[in-house]
Protein backbone atom coordinates (compact mmCIF):
# COMPACT_ATOMS: atom_id res chain seq x y z
CA UNK A 1 0.00 0.00 0.00
CA UNK A 2 1.55 3.16 -0.94
CA UNK A 3 1.84 5.16 2.06
CA UNK A 4 -1.64 5.80 4.21
CA UNK A 5 -2.36 8.96 2.95
CA UNK A 6 -4.04 10.23 6.34
CA UNK A 7 -7.00 7.31 5.41
CA UNK A 8 -5.83 4.10 6.93
CA UNK A 9 -7.00 4.74 10.43
CA UNK A 10 -5.79 2.17 12.69
CA UNK A 11 -7.41 3.38 16.73
CA UNK A 12 -5.99 5.25 19.18
CA UNK A 13 -5.07 2.50 20.86
CA UNK A 14 -2.89 -0.12 19.91
CA UNK A 15 -3.72 -3.55 18.26
CA UNK A 16 -1.44 -7.37 18.68
CA UNK A 17 -0.40 -6.90 22.57
CA UNK A 18 3.17 -4.99 23.97
CA UNK A 19 3.59 -1.38 25.38
CA UNK A 20 0.07 0.55 24.43
CA UNK A 21 0.19 3.87 26.15
CA UNK A 22 1.47 5.95 23.64
CA UNK A 23 4.14 7.50 25.90
CA UNK A 24 5.86 4.37 26.69
CA UNK A 25 5.54 3.40 22.89
CA UNK A 26 7.23 6.62 22.00
CA UNK A 27 9.68 6.12 24.43
CA UNK A 28 10.49 2.78 23.17
CA UNK A 29 10.60 4.17 19.27
CA UNK A 30 12.89 7.07 20.16
CA UNK A 31 15.39 4.26 21.90
CA UNK A 32 15.41 2.15 19.01
CA UNK A 33 16.48 4.61 16.71
CA UNK A 34 18.84 6.07 18.75
CA UNK A 35 20.55 2.36 19.51
CA UNK A 36 20.29 1.54 16.05
CA UNK A 37 22.07 4.82 15.14
CA UNK A 38 24.62 4.13 17.29
CA UNK A 39 25.40 1.09 16.93
CA UNK A 40 25.81 1.80 13.02
CA UNK A 41 28.07 4.80 14.35
CA UNK A 42 29.93 2.18 16.52
CA UNK A 43 30.24 -1.25 14.77
CA UNK A 44 31.87 -2.35 11.35
CA UNK A 45 28.58 -4.80 11.42
CA UNK A 46 26.31 -1.78 12.07
CA UNK A 47 27.84 0.51 9.51
CA UNK A 48 27.37 -2.25 6.70
CA UNK A 49 23.48 -2.74 7.74
CA UNK A 50 22.85 0.42 8.21
CA UNK A 51 20.09 2.48 11.16
CA UNK A 52 17.08 2.21 9.12
CA UNK A 53 17.39 -1.51 8.76
CA UNK A 54 18.28 -2.03 12.05
CA UNK A 55 15.30 -0.27 13.50
CA UNK A 56 13.13 -1.96 11.30
CA UNK A 57 14.53 -5.27 12.29
CA UNK A 58 14.31 -4.36 15.86
CA UNK A 59 10.87 -3.44 15.75
CA UNK A 60 9.95 -6.38 13.61
CA UNK A 61 11.18 -9.08 15.74
CA UNK A 62 9.07 -7.11 19.12
CA UNK A 63 6.32 -6.44 17.31
CA UNK A 64 6.49 -10.90 16.55
CA UNK A 65 7.37 -11.14 20.09
CA UNK A 66 3.87 -9.06 21.35
CA UNK A 67 6.28 -6.84 23.13
CA UNK A 68 4.91 -3.96 21.13
CA UNK A 69 1.50 -3.54 19.13
CA UNK A 70 1.27 -4.03 15.64
CA UNK A 71 -1.02 -0.91 14.86
CA UNK A 72 -1.35 2.03 17.06
CA UNK A 73 -2.07 5.53 16.39
CA UNK A 74 1.50 6.60 16.97
CA UNK A 75 2.14 4.71 13.85
CA UNK A 76 0.03 6.96 12.27
CA UNK A 77 1.74 10.25 13.21
CA UNK A 78 4.82 8.54 12.12
CA UNK A 79 3.08 8.19 8.31
CA UNK A 80 1.41 11.47 8.72
CA UNK A 81 3.61 13.51 9.73
CA UNK A 82 7.73 12.32 10.95
CA UNK A 83 7.93 10.85 7.85
CA UNK A 84 7.09 14.56 5.64
CA UNK A 85 8.94 16.37 8.33
CA UNK A 86 12.03 14.39 7.87
CA UNK A 87 11.79 14.80 3.97
CA UNK A 88 11.46 18.70 4.88
CA UNK A 89 14.55 18.33 6.99
CA UNK A 90 16.56 16.85 4.72
CA UNK A 91 15.96 19.24 2.20
CA UNK A 92 16.61 22.20 4.62
CA UNK A 93 20.16 20.46 5.27
CA UNK A 94 21.06 21.02 1.97
CA UNK A 95 24.12 22.58 2.07
CA UNK A 96 26.04 26.18 0.10
CA UNK A 97 29.46 25.41 -0.77
CA UNK A 98 32.34 26.80 -2.31
CA UNK A 99 33.36 25.51 -5.70
CA UNK A 100 36.40 27.69 -6.80
CA UNK A 101 35.67 31.25 -6.61
CA UNK A 102 31.81 30.70 -7.01
CA UNK A 103 29.29 29.67 -4.79
CA UNK A 104 26.65 27.26 -5.46
CA UNK A 105 23.44 25.58 -3.66
CA UNK A 106 23.70 21.68 -3.93
CA UNK A 107 19.55 22.26 -4.30
CA UNK A 108 18.04 22.70 -7.48
CA UNK A 109 14.49 22.71 -8.29
CA UNK A 110 14.44 20.92 -11.28
CA UNK A 111 15.92 18.04 -9.89
CA UNK A 112 19.47 18.73 -11.54
CA UNK A 113 22.31 18.63 -9.86
CA UNK A 114 26.00 20.34 -11.00
CA UNK A 115 27.92 19.06 -12.79
CA UNK A 116 25.18 17.05 -14.63
CA UNK A 117 23.96 19.50 -16.31
CA UNK A 118 25.40 18.71 -20.32
CA UNK A 119 23.69 17.22 -22.87
CA UNK A 120 25.39 13.56 -22.46
CA UNK A 121 23.86 13.31 -19.50
CA UNK A 122 20.60 11.08 -20.86
CA UNK A 123 16.58 12.06 -20.42
CA UNK A 124 16.74 16.13 -20.21
CA UNK A 125 18.13 14.61 -16.35
CA UNK A 126 16.60 13.21 -13.09
CA UNK A 127 13.04 14.49 -14.01
CA UNK A 128 13.26 12.34 -17.37
CA UNK A 129 15.11 9.14 -15.99
CA UNK A 130 12.89 9.13 -12.66
CA UNK A 131 9.77 9.16 -14.99
CA UNK A 132 10.71 6.97 -17.57
CA UNK A 133 11.54 4.10 -14.15
CA UNK A 134 8.09 5.14 -13.00
CA UNK A 135 6.55 4.29 -16.58
CA UNK A 136 8.36 1.29 -16.32
CA UNK A 137 7.59 0.55 -12.56
CA UNK A 138 4.04 0.78 -13.64
CA UNK A 139 4.43 -1.51 -16.34
CA UNK A 140 6.05 -4.05 -13.94
CA UNK A 141 2.62 -3.70 -11.60
CA UNK A 142 0.03 -4.02 -13.92
CA UNK A 143 2.28 -7.45 -15.53
CA UNK A 144 2.69 -8.55 -11.56
CA UNK A 145 -1.06 -8.94 -11.33
CA UNK A 146 -1.59 -10.15 -14.99
CA UNK A 147 0.74 -12.92 -13.58
CA UNK A 148 -0.66 -13.04 -10.06
CA UNK A 149 -4.60 -13.28 -11.51
CA UNK A 150 -3.27 -16.44 -13.65
CA UNK A 151 -1.72 -18.60 -11.44
CA UNK A 152 -4.54 -17.72 -8.84
CA UNK A 153 -7.04 -18.87 -11.51
CA UNK A 154 -5.29 -21.96 -12.64
CA UNK A 155 -3.59 -23.45 -10.11
CA UNK A 156 -6.72 -26.17 -9.18
CA UNK A 157 -7.12 -26.73 -5.72
CA UNK A 158 -3.88 -25.61 -4.35
CA UNK A 159 -3.66 -23.24 -1.39
CA UNK A 160 -3.12 -20.46 -3.49
CA UNK A 161 -6.07 -20.68 -5.90
CA UNK A 162 -8.87 -18.47 -6.04
CA UNK A 163 -12.80 -17.58 -7.72
CA UNK A 164 -12.12 -15.54 -11.07
CA UNK A 165 -13.87 -12.87 -9.42
CA UNK A 166 -12.15 -12.72 -6.19
CA UNK A 167 -8.85 -12.82 -8.27
CA UNK A 168 -9.90 -9.94 -10.68
CA UNK A 169 -11.00 -7.51 -7.81
CA UNK A 170 -7.65 -8.22 -5.72
CA UNK A 171 -5.97 -7.43 -9.66
CA UNK A 172 -7.57 -4.11 -9.89
CA UNK A 173 -7.07 -3.21 -6.08
CA UNK A 174 -3.48 -4.26 -6.41
CA UNK A 175 -2.88 -2.48 -9.47
CA UNK A 176 -4.34 0.98 -7.93
CA UNK A 177 -2.10 0.12 -4.88
CA UNK A 178 1.09 -0.47 -6.67
CA UNK A 179 1.00 2.62 -8.66
CA UNK A 180 -0.93 4.87 -6.95
CA UNK A 181 -1.58 4.87 -3.17
CA UNK A 182 -3.90 4.11 -0.25
CA UNK A 183 -6.40 6.01 -1.66
CA UNK A 184 -6.45 4.57 -4.92
CA UNK A 185 -6.81 0.83 -3.19
CA UNK A 186 -10.23 2.11 -1.83
CA UNK A 187 -11.85 3.89 -4.43
CA UNK A 188 -10.72 1.26 -6.36
CA UNK A 189 -11.73 -1.58 -3.44
CA UNK A 190 -15.38 0.36 -3.23
CA UNK A 191 -16.07 0.42 -7.01
CA UNK A 192 -15.01 -3.07 -7.43
CA UNK A 193 -17.32 -4.30 -4.53
CA UNK A 194 -14.74 -5.62 -2.48
CA UNK A 195 -15.75 -3.77 0.56
CA UNK A 196 -17.57 -6.21 3.03
CA UNK A 197 -16.88 -9.03 1.18
CA UNK A 198 -15.87 -12.22 3.91
CA UNK A 199 -13.00 -15.06 3.07
CA UNK A 200 -13.93 -18.91 4.14
CA UNK A 201 -12.68 -18.10 7.86
CA UNK A 202 -14.90 -15.19 8.21
CA UNK A 203 -12.19 -12.52 7.61
CA UNK A 204 -12.65 -9.46 5.63
CA UNK A 205 -10.80 -9.35 2.09
CA UNK A 206 -10.40 -5.92 2.65
CA UNK A 207 -8.69 -6.18 5.82
CA UNK A 208 -7.07 -9.25 4.77
CA UNK A 209 -5.41 -7.35 1.75
CA UNK A 210 -4.27 -4.69 3.85
CA UNK A 211 -2.67 -6.63 6.16
CA UNK A 212 -0.62 -8.20 3.39
CA UNK A 213 0.25 -5.30 1.46
CA UNK A 214 1.60 -3.31 4.70
CA UNK A 215 3.71 -6.03 5.32
CA UNK A 216 4.80 -6.80 1.76
CA UNK A 217 5.46 -2.74 1.70
CA UNK A 218 7.12 -2.62 5.10
CA UNK A 219 9.76 -5.37 3.90
CA UNK A 220 10.53 -3.75 -0.17
CA UNK A 221 10.96 -0.86 2.02
CA UNK A 222 13.99 -2.84 3.51
CA UNK A 223 15.22 -4.30 0.12
CA UNK A 224 15.30 -1.17 -1.61
CA UNK A 225 17.85 -0.08 1.38
CA UNK A 226 19.86 -2.81 1.30
CA UNK A 227 20.00 -2.81 -2.55
CA UNK A 228 22.19 0.24 -2.42
CA UNK A 229 24.85 -1.40 -0.66
CA UNK A 230 25.42 -4.17 -3.31
CA UNK A 231 27.87 -2.97 -5.66
CA UNK A 232 27.11 -5.46 -8.37
CA UNK A 233 23.89 -3.56 -8.88
CA UNK A 234 25.73 -0.49 -8.92
CA UNK A 235 27.46 -1.77 -11.64
CA UNK A 236 24.59 -2.85 -13.67
CA UNK A 237 23.18 0.25 -13.38
CA UNK A 238 25.74 2.23 -13.31
CA UNK A 239 24.08 5.72 -14.36
CA UNK A 240 25.63 9.26 -14.91
CA UNK A 241 28.45 8.93 -12.39
CA UNK A 242 26.96 6.49 -9.92
CA UNK A 243 28.91 4.89 -6.55
CA UNK A 244 27.70 3.13 -3.91
CA UNK A 245 24.71 5.15 -2.34
CA UNK A 246 25.39 7.28 0.68
CA UNK A 247 23.42 4.78 2.48
CA UNK A 248 26.97 3.10 2.73
CA UNK A 249 28.95 4.61 5.53
CA UNK A 250 31.37 6.75 3.58
CA UNK A 251 33.57 9.75 5.38
CA UNK A 252 33.39 12.58 2.42
CA UNK A 253 30.03 11.43 0.55
CA UNK A 254 30.12 10.24 -2.79
CA UNK A 255 32.37 11.43 -5.14
CA UNK A 256 34.27 14.07 -2.57
CA UNK A 257 33.07 16.60 0.15
CA UNK A 258 31.93 19.39 -2.06
CA UNK A 259 29.48 16.57 -3.52
CA UNK A 260 25.55 16.78 -3.60
CA UNK A 261 24.99 14.49 -0.17
CA UNK A 262 22.73 15.00 2.72
CA UNK A 263 22.89 11.30 4.90
CA UNK A 264 26.84 10.78 4.02
CA UNK A 265 28.15 13.96 5.40
CA UNK A 266 26.04 13.06 8.57
CA UNK A 267 28.68 14.56 11.67
CA UNK A 268 30.58 12.32 14.11
CA UNK A 269 29.14 11.89 17.69
CA UNK A 270 31.30 14.86 19.02
CA UNK A 271 29.92 16.93 16.56
CA UNK A 272 27.03 16.02 17.37
CA UNK A 273 26.30 16.13 21.16
CA UNK A 274 27.99 20.21 20.14
CA UNK A 275 25.00 20.63 17.98
CA UNK A 276 22.75 23.20 20.07
CA UNK A 277 19.53 22.87 20.89
CA UNK A 278 18.37 26.04 19.28
CA UNK A 279 19.27 24.46 15.77
CA UNK A 280 17.73 21.31 16.88
CA UNK A 281 14.54 23.55 17.64
CA UNK A 282 14.53 26.00 14.84
CA UNK A 283 14.68 22.79 12.08
CA UNK A 284 11.55 21.08 14.01
CA UNK A 285 10.01 24.31 13.67
CA UNK A 286 10.58 25.43 10.46
CA UNK A 287 9.96 21.54 9.38
CA UNK A 288 6.46 21.27 11.43
CA UNK A 289 5.63 24.71 9.77
CA UNK A 290 5.72 23.62 6.51
CA UNK A 291 4.35 20.36 7.07
CA UNK A 292 0.78 22.52 8.68
CA UNK A 293 1.00 24.10 5.88
CA UNK A 294 1.87 21.49 3.19
CA UNK A 295 -1.60 19.55 4.43
CA UNK A 296 -3.54 22.94 4.53
CA UNK A 297 -3.00 22.67 0.95
CA UNK A 298 -3.47 19.47 0.34
CA UNK A 299 -7.30 19.78 1.83
CA UNK A 300 -7.70 22.34 -0.68
CA UNK A 301 -6.95 20.45 -3.78
CA UNK A 302 -8.73 17.88 -5.32
CA UNK A 303 -5.76 15.57 -6.46
CA UNK A 304 -4.82 13.18 -3.51
CA UNK A 305 -0.73 13.16 -2.33
CA UNK A 306 -0.04 17.08 -2.80
CA UNK A 307 0.60 17.36 0.63
CA UNK A 308 4.15 15.90 -0.01
CA UNK A 309 4.57 18.05 -3.33
CA UNK A 310 3.51 21.37 -1.40
CA UNK A 311 5.96 20.47 1.53
CA UNK A 312 8.76 19.67 -0.78
CA UNK A 313 8.03 22.73 -2.33
CA UNK A 314 7.61 24.72 0.18
CA UNK A 315 10.91 23.63 1.61
CA UNK A 316 12.76 24.23 -1.38
CA UNK A 317 11.79 27.74 -1.52
CA UNK A 318 12.60 28.22 2.35
CA UNK A 319 15.71 26.85 1.79
CA UNK A 320 16.89 28.75 -1.10
CA UNK A 321 15.64 31.78 1.16
CA UNK A 322 18.08 30.66 3.82
CA UNK A 323 20.77 30.65 1.87
CA UNK A 324 20.09 34.02 -0.10
CA UNK A 325 19.40 35.74 3.24
CA UNK A 326 21.25 34.01 5.51
CA UNK A 327 23.79 31.51 4.70
CA UNK A 328 25.74 31.62 8.12
CA UNK A 329 22.24 30.13 9.88
CA UNK A 330 21.86 28.03 7.08
CA UNK A 331 25.06 26.42 7.04
CA UNK A 332 24.63 25.55 10.91
CA UNK A 333 21.30 24.35 10.02
CA UNK A 334 22.83 22.05 7.53
CA UNK A 335 25.26 20.72 10.30
CA UNK A 336 22.74 19.36 12.53
CA UNK A 337 20.08 18.29 10.24
CA UNK A 338 21.42 15.02 9.21
CA UNK A 339 21.11 14.08 12.60
CA UNK A 340 17.58 15.13 12.92
CA UNK A 341 16.82 13.35 10.24
CA UNK A 342 18.15 10.59 10.39
CA UNK A 343 16.74 10.02 13.80
CA UNK A 344 13.69 10.70 12.08
CA UNK A 345 13.33 8.16 9.67
CA UNK A 346 14.65 5.82 11.84
CA UNK A 347 11.92 5.99 14.16
CA UNK A 348 9.79 5.91 11.10
CA UNK A 349 11.15 2.41 9.28
CA UNK A 350 10.31 1.36 13.20
CA UNK A 351 7.15 2.11 12.67
CA UNK A 352 7.02 -0.16 9.18
CA UNK A 353 8.82 -2.89 11.35
CA UNK A 354 6.31 -3.10 13.84
CA UNK A 355 3.40 -3.95 10.97
CA UNK A 356 5.37 -7.14 9.50
CA UNK A 357 3.88 -9.47 12.00
CA UNK A 358 4.59 -12.48 9.10
CA UNK A 359 2.93 -15.22 11.36
CA UNK A 360 -0.91 -13.58 10.93
CA UNK A 361 -0.28 -11.89 7.11
CA UNK A 362 0.55 -15.58 5.78
CA UNK A 363 -1.88 -17.51 8.60
CA UNK A 364 -5.32 -15.71 8.13
CA UNK A 365 -5.02 -15.44 3.82
CA UNK A 366 -1.95 -17.15 2.27
CA UNK A 367 -3.74 -17.13 -1.16
CA UNK A 368 -3.91 -13.29 -0.99
CA UNK A 369 -0.58 -12.59 0.76
CA UNK A 370 0.59 -15.02 -2.77
CA UNK A 371 -1.14 -13.21 -4.99
CA UNK A 372 0.31 -9.54 -3.56
CA UNK A 373 3.81 -11.02 -3.22
CA UNK A 374 4.14 -12.71 -6.32
CA UNK A 375 2.43 -9.09 -8.22
CA UNK A 376 5.54 -7.03 -6.33
CA UNK A 377 8.01 -9.68 -7.54
CA UNK A 378 7.16 -9.02 -10.97
CA UNK A 379 7.29 -5.42 -10.46
CA UNK A 380 10.75 -5.48 -9.52
CA UNK A 381 11.87 -7.88 -12.06
CA UNK A 382 9.92 -6.04 -15.55
CA UNK A 383 11.60 -2.77 -13.47
CA UNK A 384 15.24 -4.24 -13.50
CA UNK A 385 14.71 -6.25 -17.42
CA UNK A 386 13.47 -2.87 -18.93
CA UNK A 387 15.76 -0.71 -17.31
CA UNK A 388 18.79 -2.95 -18.07
CA UNK A 389 17.26 -3.11 -21.84
CA UNK A 390 16.90 0.70 -22.37
CA UNK A 391 20.15 1.45 -21.41
CA UNK A 392 21.74 -1.42 -23.22
CA UNK A 393 19.86 -0.62 -26.67
CA UNK A 394 18.96 2.71 -26.36
CA UNK A 395 20.89 4.69 -24.12
CA UNK A 396 18.78 6.17 -21.40
CA UNK A 397 21.26 6.11 -18.57
CA UNK A 398 19.08 4.89 -15.77
CA UNK A 399 21.15 4.41 -12.28
CA UNK A 400 20.55 2.58 -9.61
CA UNK A 401 19.15 5.69 -7.74
CA UNK A 402 16.53 6.52 -10.28
CA UNK A 403 15.27 3.04 -11.03
CA UNK A 404 14.81 2.40 -6.75
CA UNK A 405 12.79 5.85 -6.21
CA UNK A 406 10.54 5.36 -9.07
CA UNK A 407 9.85 1.55 -7.88
CA UNK A 408 9.51 3.58 -4.23
CA UNK A 409 6.98 5.91 -5.82
CA UNK A 410 5.12 3.35 -7.68
CA UNK A 411 4.97 1.26 -4.29
CA UNK A 412 5.48 4.08 -1.40
CA UNK A 413 3.92 6.95 -3.21
CA UNK A 414 5.64 10.44 -3.25
CA UNK A 415 6.44 10.51 0.20
CA UNK A 416 8.65 7.40 1.00
CA UNK A 417 10.17 8.06 -2.95
CA UNK A 418 11.26 11.64 -1.76
CA UNK A 419 12.18 10.88 1.41
CA UNK A 420 14.20 7.85 0.68
CA UNK A 421 15.49 10.23 -2.25
CA UNK A 422 16.66 12.34 0.58
CA UNK A 423 17.91 9.51 2.52
CA UNK A 424 20.30 8.07 -0.36
CA UNK A 425 21.76 11.99 -0.64
CA UNK A 426 20.51 12.44 -3.61
CA UNK A 427 19.06 16.05 -3.55
CA UNK A 428 18.64 16.35 -7.15
CA UNK A 429 15.69 13.52 -7.22
CA UNK A 430 14.01 14.66 -4.34
CA UNK A 431 11.42 16.57 -6.71
CA UNK A 432 11.16 14.09 -9.05
CA UNK A 433 10.42 11.34 -6.62
CA UNK A 434 7.83 13.67 -5.78
CA UNK A 435 6.06 14.74 -8.71
CA UNK A 436 5.83 10.93 -10.35
CA UNK A 437 4.43 9.46 -6.64
CA UNK A 438 1.44 12.19 -7.06
CA UNK A 439 1.19 11.48 -11.13
CA UNK A 440 0.76 7.98 -9.82
CA UNK A 441 -2.15 9.04 -7.44
CA UNK A 442 -3.60 10.70 -10.30
CA UNK A 443 -4.00 7.71 -12.52
CA UNK A 444 -4.13 4.97 -10.46
CA UNK A 445 -7.91 4.37 -9.89
CA UNK A 446 -8.73 4.76 -13.74
CA UNK A 447 -5.76 1.82 -13.93
CA UNK A 448 -7.35 -0.31 -11.17
CA UNK A 449 -10.85 0.21 -12.54
CA UNK A 450 -9.82 -1.11 -16.03
CA UNK A 451 -7.27 -4.05 -15.09
CA UNK A 452 -10.74 -5.09 -13.09
CA UNK A 453 -12.84 -4.68 -15.54
CA UNK A 454 -10.61 -6.33 -18.53
CA UNK A 455 -9.97 -9.68 -15.73
CA UNK A 456 -13.52 -9.99 -14.39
Amino acid sequence: MAGNDGLLVRGGGGVGGGVASPAPLCAVLFLTACFSAVVEQRTKAGSLVGAPLLSFGIFCILSNLNLVPATHSVYDLCWSFLLPLSLSTIILGIRVVAVGEERRSDLNLLGESSGERSSSQGLAGPMGRVGLSFLIGAVGSIAGVAASFRVATTSGGWAFSLPRGTAAQLAGVITASYIGGSVNLFAVASFVGMVGVKLAGGSSLLGALAAADIFLMSVYFSFLVAAHKAPFLCRLFPGPGAQPSAVLKQPDGIGGANQPNVVAAKPGWRELFGSTAANITTLLTIGSAICFFGNAVARRSPLPGTSTMAVTLLTVGATRVLNRVAPGFQARLSRTAPFVATLLLNVFFCSVGASGRWVEVVGVAPAIFIFAALALAVHIAVMAAGAAVLNRFFGAGLSLDDITVASNANIGGPSTAATFAGLLGKDDLVVPAAVWGTVGYAIATTLGVGVWTILR
